[in-house]
C-alpha cells in the first residue's frame, strides 16, 4: 500500500511539471484561454519550441467551434526566439507582457498597435537587430528597458504616452532622430542614456520630471532645448554630453540635480531660469563656459558647481546669493575679477582656489565667514575690497596668498576691527576707503570724505601738478 501511495505521489508531481503553458494551437501559435472564457493570451509552447521566421497574431482565433479575441501577449511569450524575423501584432492586443520579445535578435520592425494599453518591461529589450519601431495610440507608459540595446534609428514618443520608463532606449547607439510629442510628462532615469549617435532633443513643454542620467553620455548631443513646465532635472542628467553647446533651464525648474551638465566639455553657453534655489554641486564643473550670471533667485552656488571652468572669464553673482559652497569656483583659471554681493554670507572651503589670474575681489558687507583655501594661490590678486565694518572670520590663514602683496581697502572705522581680527592683521597694506551703499568705493570721491565735489577737482589738479 505504502508503495502504490510512493507511485502515486511521484504521478502527480511528474504531472505537476509536465503541465501545458497553454490551452490550444491554431496556425502555430500557443493560445492560453483568459478568466472569463472570451480571449486568449499568446504562451510559450512545449519545452524547446521557439516561434520562427514570420509570425502573424491575428486579431481573433476559432477553436473547437469558438471565436476568441486575441488580448495579450504573455510574459516571456518569444523570449529568444533568436530566428523570429517579423511579427505583426493583432488589432486587438492590450497587453503585452514582461520580456515577451527579449532578445529576439532577428527581429528588425515591430508596430505596437493603437489597442495595446500596457506593455511590460524588457518587451522588445536585446533585441539587437531591430530598427524601426511604431508606438500605437493607445499606450500610456513606455516601460523599463522596453527597448533598450536596439539598433533603432529614428524613434517618435506620441502625446498619448505620459512616460518614458527608465532605460527604456538605453544604449539605443544609432538613435540619430527623437521626436517626443507633446503629452509627454516623465523622461525617467536613464531613458536615453549612451544614446551615443543622438543629435539633437527638444523637450515639450508637458514634459515635468527629466531623471537622472536621462540623457548621460549622448556624445553627440549638440542641442537640447527644454520646454517651459520642467520642475526637475535629475542627477548626471546630461553628464559627458560632450557636444553640448548650450543650455537655458527654463523659469519652471525648481531643483537640478548634482552633476547636471558636468563633463559637457564643450558647453559655451549657460542660462539660469529664475525658479531655481540652488546650482548643485558639479553642475557645470568642467565645462567651457565662459560668461554666467547667477540669478538672485538662487541661494545657494553648491559644492564644485562651476569648477575647472578654464574658460570663465566673466563672472556675475546677483544680490540674492547667499552661500558659495567649497570649492565652487575652484581653479577657474582666466576669472579676472569677482564681486560677491552682500546678501552673500559664507564663502567655502577652496570657493575660488587656483584662480590664477584673478587681479580684483570685492567682498560684499554681509560676507561672515570665509574658508580654508579660500582664495589660496590666487597669486595675481593685486586688489581686495572688503565692505564689512566687521571682519569677516577667517578659518585659516591659508585664506590667501597674498598677504604682503595686494592692496586690502575696508570701510572707513574699522582698522580696528580688521587689525585685531587673524589673518586680516597678516595684510601689511590697508588702506580705509568711504564706500557707497553697494559696498563699492565712490566712484570720483578722490579725498575719501564721501561726497563728489569741488575739493576732488582741486585735488586731482593738485596731484597732476605735483606729478
Amino acid at each position: 500500500m505504502k508503495k502504490s501511495l510512493t507511485l502515486l505521489a511521484a504521478c502527480l508531481l511528474i504531472g505537476a511539471f509536465t503541465a501545458k503553458a497553454y490551452d490550444f494551437v491554431a496556425g502555430g501559435i500557443y493560445y492560453s484561454i483568459n478568466t472569463g472564457g472570451v480571449s486568449v493570451t499568446v504562451t510559450t509552447g512545449d519545452s524547446g519550441f521557439r516561434y520562427n521566421g514570420d509570425v502573424t497574431i491575428p486579431a481573433t482565433v476559432s477553436n473547437d467551434g469558438k471565436t476568441y479575441n486575441v488580448t495579450a501577449i504573455g510574459y516571456q511569450a518569444f523570449y529568444k526566439c533568436y530566428e523570429l524575423e517579423s511579427i505583426t501584432l493583432g488589432s486587438k492586443i492590450k497587453t503585452i507582457g514582461d520580456h515577451a520579445f527579449r532578445y529576439c535578435t532577428a527581429l528588425k520592425a515591430v508596430a505596437i498597435p493603437n489597442s495595446t494599453e500596457t506593455m511590460g518591461s524588457y518587451a522588445f529589450s536585446g533585441c539587437t537587430n531591430l530598427k524601426t519601431i511604431n508606438i500605437g495610440t493607445g499606450l500610456k507608459a513606455i516601460p523599463e528597458y522596453a527597448f533598450a540595446g536596439t539598433l533603432v534609428n529614428n524613434v517618435t514618443i506620441p502625446g498619448n504616452v505620459e512616460t518614458i520608463g527608465a532605460a527604456a532606449f538605453s544604449g539605443c547607439a544609432h538613435l540619430t532622430q527623437l521626436n517626443i510629442q507633446e503629452g509627454v510628462v516623465n523622461i525617467n532615469n536613464n531613458a536615453f542614456s549612451e544614446c551615443s549617435t543622438l543629435t539633437a532633443v527638444v523637450i515639450p513643454n508637458t514634459v515635468k520630471t527629466i531623471g537622472y542620467q536621462a540623457f548621460y553620455k549622448c556624445y553627440e548631443l549638440e542641442s537640447i532645448t527644454l520646454g517651459s513646465k520642467i520642475k526637475t532635472i535629475g542627477d548626471h542628467a546630461f553628464r559627458y554630453c560632450t557636444a553640448l553647446k548650450a543650455v537655458a533651464i527654463p523659469n519652471s525648474t525648481e531643483t537640478m540635480g548634482s552633476y547636471a551638465f558636468s563633463g559637457c566639455t564643450n558647453l559655451k553657453t549657460i542660462t539660469i531660469g529664475t525658479g531655481l534655489k540652488a546650482i548643485p554641486e558639479n553642475a557645470f564643473s568642467g565645462t567651457l563656459v565662459n560668461n554666467v550670471t547667477i540669478p538672485g533667485n538662487v541661494e545657494t552656488i553648491g559644492a564644485a558647481a562651476f569648477s575647472d571652468c578654464a574658460h570663465l572669464t566673466q563672472l556675475n553673482i546677483q544680490e540674492g546669493v547667499v552661500n558659495i559652497n567649497n570649492y565652487a569656483f575652484n581653479e577657474c583659471s582666466t576669472l579676472p575679477a569677482v564681486v560677491i554681493p552682500n546678501t552673500v554670507k559664507t564663502i567655502g572651503y577652496e570657493a575660488f582656489y587656483k584662480c590664477s589670474e584673478l587681479e580684483e575681489l570685492t567682498l560684499g558687507s554681509n560676507v561672515k565667514t570665509i574658508g580654508e583655501y579660500a582664495f589660496r594661490n590666487c597669486t595675481a590678486l593685486k586688489t581686495i575690497t572688503s565692505c564689512n565694518e566687521t571682519a569677516p572670520e577667517m578659518n585659516d590663514e591659508n585664506c590667501f596668498s597674498v598677504y604682503t602683496t595686494a592692496q586690502l581697502y575696508i570701510p572707513i572705522g574699522s582698522s580696528d576691527s580688521y587689525n585685531s581680527t587673524n589673518y586680516w592683521n597678516k595684510f601689511t597694506n590697508i588702506t580705509e576707503k568711504k564706500m557707497d551703499n553697494t559696498g563699492k568705493p565712490i566712484v570720483g570721491d578722490v579725498n575719501q570724505d564721501g561726497e563728489v565735489n569741488i575739493s576732488d577737482v582741486n585735488a586731482i589738479i593738485d596731484i597732476i601738478l605735483h606729478s
